[in-house]
């Protein structure tokens, strides 16, 4: 099969670059519906098809001069990453003092469920902490920080299932030398795919999803801030009126992400779920 993975940067730009290579993978195509899990969840970077399209209806089509109802605020530390949704539950990775984490809240009422340590924070003059969205997938969410570390992690507990060292694995490093891991982690078929980054042709990683074992990796090209995104083109698979209201203080250049007619929105400091419905 010809593949060709596409990459869109987190930050506000796109398709940074493309490249292709050919490999058997005779279920990509007819087994991955991304990481969905159910039409209101919003389980990945840009939404269930990573193409930042939702499904939802009924939502508002005006928004008050205050903006949406707010109907829970949590003070969250520091951090870009942005936030996924799945099966009542929000996931997102966050700065605080010393120590990065993956958290877990309870989507409805902002209530944290599970917090687990994934690395020192990282620092830069750009700002602190993490940069990737995690990507729910089945019972596991796969999370990477700033530094490189990867993990799959129980949903239910925050339990590390497998994890890998970028850094000192595949020789890899963040974008502008180390402008810290900004990626999100991509589920096609049975493979987490990651643009690691790294030198002598571990730029490209698939994983095993379920045991984290490497599958293949292509390319010696170093990390941008950017993440893969695949399409169906000619039935080929390949990797490759405005509303507005101020709801947040300060930079907030992370993706939304709406489910259930709720919109989660942070900065970093905060996190705010927004009523979409307007039933108030």
């Amino acid at each position: 099969m010809k593949c060709r993975l596409l990459f869109a940067c987190s930050l506000p730009c796109i398709a940074l670059l493309s490249f292709g290579w050919s490999f058997n993978q005779k279920s990509a195509d007819s087994k991955s519906k991304q990481a969905a899990s159910s039409t209101s969840d919003w389980p990945q970077w840009l939404g269930p098809n990573r193409n930042g399209i939702s499904a939802e209806i009924g939502l508002l089509k005006s928004w008050p001069a205050t903006g949406p109802k707010i109907l829970w605020r949590i003070p969250l530390g520091a951090g870009f990453s942005g936030i996924s949704i799945s099966q009542g539950r929000a996931y997102t990775l966050f700065a605080q003092g010393n120590d990065e984490f993956v958290v877990c809240l309870d989507a409805a009422s902002g209530k944290e469920l599970w917090r687990t340590r994934s690395d020192s924070t990282f620092k830069d003059a750009n700002g602190n902490g993490p940069r990737s969205t995690p990507t729910v997938h089945n019972e596991v969410v796969y999370a990477l920080g700033a530094h490189g570390n990867l993990f799959a992690l129980q949903t239910a507990s925050g339990k590390k299932l497998w994890s890998h060292d970028l850094k000192n694995e595949f020789k890899s490093s963040g974008p502008s030398r180390d402008g810290g891991f900004s990626t999100s982690p991509l589920i096609e078929g049975g493979l987490l795919l990651v643009e690691a980054g790294g030198r002598e042709g571990n730029s490209f990683i698939a994983f095993n999803k379920q045991s984290g074992a490497v599958v293949w990796k292509v390319k010696s090209d170093g990390a941008a801030f950017a993440s893969p995104i695949a399409i169906t083109v000619n039935g080929v698979r390949q990797y490759k009126e405005k509303a507005a209201a101020e709801i947040l203080d300060g930079r907030c250049i992370t993706v939304p992400a709406l489910a259930a007619g709720k919109l989660y929105v942070r900065n970093t400091k905060e996190l705010v779920c927004l009523d979409m419905f307007g039933q108030y």
